[in-house]
C-alpha cells in the first residue's frame, strides 16, 4: 500500500493521536512524494495536539502556500519539548518561511537547525536542514555557498532514497550555477541527471523533469530559443502536475522572455492570462512583478499604477528583485519612467558583480550601455559594452542582446561584428532611408544641422533637406516631436 492509500485509511478512523504517530513514522515517505499539497488538503482541517506532528503540518502548510495556517501551527508548538530532529525541522521552518524575522534572524535559525542535529548521517532531517540552509543563503545572495549546501542535500536525499526532494535539491543547485554563468556545467549536469532518471516505458520518475527548468533557462541564455521553450514547457508540465507552487517565479519569467525572442506574441498573451490565474490569491511581491513584466512585454509599456508599484517594491525591498531593476532601467531608456537614477543603475551592476550573479549582471550592463548611448555618451557606452561582449563570448550569455529594442547597434557592430542586429518585423522599418535614419538618430542626441553635417560629411543644406523629408514622413511639426514619435514607432 502506498503512502497516499495508507493516509486515506488512517483518516477514516478519525483518531488524531493515531494520525500523529502515522505522520511521524512515515515522515520520509511523506516528504518523498511530490503530491504534498494534495495530502495537505486532506489534513488541513484536522486538529493535532502533538508538537512534532504539528511541526510536520506547519511544513506542509508552508510548502502548499498556506502561510496563515503555517503561522497558526507554529504559535501552538513548544519548541523546547521537541526532540533534536524535530527541533531542527522547526528551526529550518522558522528560517525558511520569511514571516518570523529579518534575514539575520532567518540565517541564525537555519544555522541552529544544522548545529543541533544529533549526527551528520544522512536522514530526512539532516537533508532538509541542508536544503533549507541553501535556500536561505541563496536569498542572501551567497550564491556559491548555497550551491554547496544544495548539492550536499541532494546527496543526502539520494542516500535516503528520497528522489523527489533530491531532484528539487539538484534543481536549486543548477538554478544558482546558471546565475554565476556556468551554463555549460548546468547543461551537462542536468542532462546526466535526466539520463540517470530514465525508466523504460514508465512515468514514475517524471518529477525529475523539474530539472528541465534550469536546463531551459541555460538554452535561453545561449539564444537557443526553440530548445529553451521545449525544456521550459516540459518543466512547466511537471510543476503543474505536481502542484509545486514554490517552484513558480523563474519559470514564468523565462517562458515569457523566450516567447518574446521567438516573436510569438499571441502565445505570450495567452500565457500571461494563464499566469494571472495561477497567481491569483498569491500576495507575494515577486508575483506582482512578474505580472507587470508580462504586461510590459505585451504592450511595450506599463500603466502609471504598475510603475508606482514597481517603484514601491524597489524602495521597500533592499536589495530589490533583479527583474524590478531590469524593468525600471528599460522603461527609463524608452522614456516611460524618469525615476531610475544613474546611481541606481550603476549600484545594481556593482551588486550583481559582487554577488557573482553573471546572468543578471549581463542584463544590467546591456541596459546601461543603451542608456549611455541614447544620451550621447558613446565612450561610456563602449566601455560597458566591452564587458557585456566578454560574457557573450566566454559564457555564451547571448539572449539579452536581442530581448529589447536598443539604439547602440551601430556602436556594437563596430566593436563586434559577430553579434548581429536581430531582424525586425516592424512595419515602420522601411519608412525612412538609411541616411534619414542616421540623421534622425543624431537629431535625438541634440545635434544641430551643422554638427550633423560635419559628422556625416554632407552640407548643411543637404541636412536640412533630409530633415524636412523626415518631418514630412513622420507627420511631425518640429525636431522634438519627430524624435518623440520615432521612438514610439520604434524607428530609433
Amino acid at each position: 500500500m502506498n503512502f497516499g492509500d495508507s493516509l486515506d485509511k488512517i483518516l477514516t478512523e478519525s483518531d488524531s493521536e493515531k494520525l500523529s504517530r502515522f505522520l511521524k513514522k512515515n515522515i520520509s515517505d511523506l516528504f518523498s512524494t511530490p503530491f504534498l499539497r494534495k495530502h495537505y488538503l486532506k489534513l488541513r482541517e484536522i486538529k493535532l495536539a502533538d508538537d512534532e506532528a504539528m511541526t510536520i503540518m506547519a511544513w506542509l502548510a508552508m510548502l502548499s502556500g498556506d502561510n496563515m495556517s503555517m503561522a497558526d501551527n507554529v504559535k501552538k508548538i513548544d519548541c523546547s519539548k521537541l526532540d533534536l530532529n524535530y527541533r531542527s525541522l522547526f528551526k529550518s521552518l522558522e528560517g525558511l518561511s520569511g514571516i518570523f524575522g529579518d534575514n539575520t534572524y532567518r540565517l541564525k535559525c537555519s544555522e541552529e537547525a544544522l548545529s543541533i542535529l544529533p549526527g551528520e548521517g544522512a536522514s530526512v532531517f539532516h537533508a532538509n536542514a541542508l536544503l533549507s540552509h541553501g535556500q536561505i543563503l541563496a536569498g542572501n545572495y551567497r550564491i556559491r555557498e548555497s550551491v554547496e549546501y544544495f548539492l550536499k542535500a541532494y546527496e543526502d536525499f539520494m542516500k535516503c532514497d528520497m528522489q523527489f526532494p533530491a531532484s528539487v535539491s539538484l534543481t536549486n543547485a543548477l538554478l544558482k550555477l546558471f546565475k554565476i554563468g556556468e551554463t555549460d556545467n548546468v547543461i551537462c549536469r542536468a542532462n546526466n541527471a535526466l539520463l540517470a532518471a530514465s525508466v523504460f516505458k514508465s512515468g514514475s520518475n517524471s518529477y525529475w523533469d523539474v530539472i528541465c527548468l534550469p536546463l531551459g533557462i541555460c538554452y535561453y541564455l545561449q539564444n537557443r530559443v526553440s530548445l529553451a521553450l521545449d525544456y521550459l514547457m516540459r518543466a512547466k508540465a511537471a510543476i503543474d502536475s505536481m502542484d509545486l507552487i514554490h517552484m513558480h517565479g523563474l519559470l514564468e519569467i523565462y517562458i515569457m522572455k523566450t516567447l518574446v525572442l521567438m516573436k510569438d506574441m499571441d502565445s505570450l498573451k495567452k500565457y500571461l492570462e494563464e499566469t494571472k490565474k495561477i497567481f491569483s490569491g498569491m500576495n507575494y511581491p515577486l508575483m506582482q512583478v512578474i505580472l507587470i513584466y508580462g504586461n510590459m512585454l505585451c504592450e511595450g509599456k506599463i500603466s502609471r499604477l504598475d510603475r508606482e508599484r514597481l517603484e514601491a517594491i524597489q524602495f521597500e525591498n533592499k536589495p530589490s528583485y533583479p527583474l524590478v531593476d531590469e524593468m525600471l532601467s528599460y522603461l527609463f531608456n524608452i522614456g516611460e519612467c524618469d525615476s531610475y537614477t544613474l546611481d541606481s543603475a550603476v549600484g545594481n551592476i556593482e551588486r550583481h558583480r559582487f554577488n557573482g550573479d553573471m546572468a543578471d549582471l549581463q542584463t544590467a550592463l546591456i541596459l546601461l550601455a543603451d542608456r549611455y548611448y541614447r544620451s550621447g555618451e558613446i565612450k561610456e557606452s563602449e566601455t560597458i559594452l566591452e564587458e557585456a561582449i566578454k560574457y557573450h563570448d566566454k559564457n555564451l550569455l547571448k539572449s539579452d542582446f536581442y530581448l529589447y529594442k536598443y539604439e547602440f547597434w551601430p556602436l556594437l557592430h563596430k566593436m563586434n561584428s559577430g553579434i548581429s542586429k536581430p531582424d525586425s518585423d516592424d512595419k515602420y522599418d522601411n519608412l525612412l532611408t538609411p541616411k534619414e535614419t542616421d540623421i534622425l538618430k543624431l537629431i535625438s542626441l541634440g545635434l544641430s544641422n551643422g554638427e550633423i553635417g560635419s559628422k556625416l560629411f554632407i552640407s548643411v543644406g543637404t541636412v536640412k533637406w533630409h530633415v524636412n523629408n523626415i518631418l514630412s514622413k513622420l507627420d511631425a511639426k518640429n525636431r522634438f516631436k519627430v524624435v518623440e514619435k520615432a521612438k514610439k514607432m520604434n524607428i530609433i
